[in-house]
């Protein structure tokens, strides 16, 4: 910017007022090619920004790993069909341990003007916000279609198909993604030399952002409110866990996928209606999307009891070596996943086995493991 200054004024351009050299000065530089990892603007030293990448990846794998690694572990969140909410995590993953490390390399070597890598880490961000948006419209309607039934029922969601449609959710965000950055047909991220073409930008927001966000807001809302009701209506289920773990789920999604829209909105609104927005302001505003890739982890592990479980006991395996699999743990979890069984059926179970012979220590086990 100072070169850029230099030469300006050597070309009489300093005789006019201070304002209007300043919004010239302004309006070349958003003109000129600017390539800009993440965190490359100057406002900050060179180490500052690789400790503050090196953080923020270690922290988001972590807790992207955990969060992905919970419904592997975890028996119960892996039977009730959760793995469009896993998929949401693998698509954070991808932006905390591919995107921002590429990034430290980028400051390590100091070629931040890199065009090709610019352009791979725009097509990677942007693909994994589309397959974040399309897997948590998956999340909402499954979650909706979970705690509206009464009594337990196929899900068409929860079948073996849906490691074929995962993969190609994955497989077409890509290749629209990339398509769009190869052939100007997007917005340049990087150089911000075009705006790309009119008409794909505005079908790739119809379909990919637009239209699966209102979907997903109408069942988050929905579900919540149908968890309520079912609430008011049963006074078995208001009892049970299960009720418990509906209602900080449902809450959880919807504050979850809020916490998305809100970070990626002001990105949005800048491409869109302030394309000639200075650098400073159009990075940020991107940066604030992609840093919200460690959110959801955290948000998850903190508020929800099964979460905050099954990450303790992977941290104690991968800490002191401790076992994955309690059986303690594992039957409590079990009851909190239980929706039917209430505190008197668990007393008659109690008296079943008590009168069915053997020792008092063994029926006590055999309680536990029910």
């Amino acid at each position: 910017m100072n070169n850029l200054t230099s030469i300006l004024r050597s070309y009489n351009l300093s005789d006019i007022n201070e304002p209007t050299f300043v919004t010239y000065i302004n309006k070349v530089e958003t003109n000129v090619a600017m390539y800009s990892p993440l965190l490359s603007n100057n406002n900050l030293t060179r180490a500052s920004r690789i400790l503050i990448l090196v953080f923020t990846t270690l922290v988001g794998t972590v807790l992207n790993g955990l969060f992905v690694s919970s419904f592997v572990i975890d028996e119960n969140l892996r039977n009730i069909g959760n793995i469009f909410m896993a998929c949401t995590g693998v698509s954070d993953l991808v932006i905390t341990s591919g995107v921002l490390p590429t990034s430290i390399v980028l400051l390590l070597s100091g070629e931040v003007d890199n065009a090709t890598t610019c352009k791979f880490v725009q097509g990677t961000v942007q693909a994994s916000t589309y397959c974040y948006n399309a897997f948590f419209t998956f999340v909402a309607v499954e979650i909706y279609q979970r705690v509206s039934q009464t009594s337990p029922a196929p899900r068409p969601f929860v079948s073996k198909d849906i490691g074929i449609l995962a993969v190609m959710i994955f497989g077409m965000s890509g290749v629209v993604s990339g398509a769009g950055i190869y052939y100007d047909l997007d917005y340049d991220f990087c150089g911000r030399a075009h705006q790309g073409d009119y008409l794909f930008r505005l079908t790739t927001a119809i379909i990919f952002l637009f239209v699966p966000g209102i979907v997903a807001f109408t069942f988050l809302v929905t579900s919540i409110l149908q968890v309520r009701r079912k609430a008011l209506l049963h006074s078995q289920y208001r009892r049970s866990r299960q009720y418990k773990y509906d209602k900080s789920i449902t809450k959880l999604n919807f504050l979850a996928y809020t916490t998305f829209v809100c970070s990626w909105l002001p990105y949005f609104i800048v491409v869109h209606k302030y394309p000639d927005a200075s650098n400073a302001v159009f990075y940020e505003s991107a940066y604030c999307g992609v840093f919200r890739a460690l959110v959801p982890g955290f948000l998850y592990g903190v508020v929800n009891s099964i979460f905050r479980n099954v990450y303790g006991d992977i941290l104690g395996y991968c800490c002191c070596q401790d076992n994955l699999y309690s059986p303690y743990k594992g039957s409590r979890r079990g009851l909190e996943m239980t929706t039917t069984t209430s505190p008197g059926e668990i007393r008659v179970h109690i008296m079943q086995q008590a009168m069915s012979g053997g020792s008092h220590p063994r029926c006590t086990c055999q309680t536990r493991n029910l």
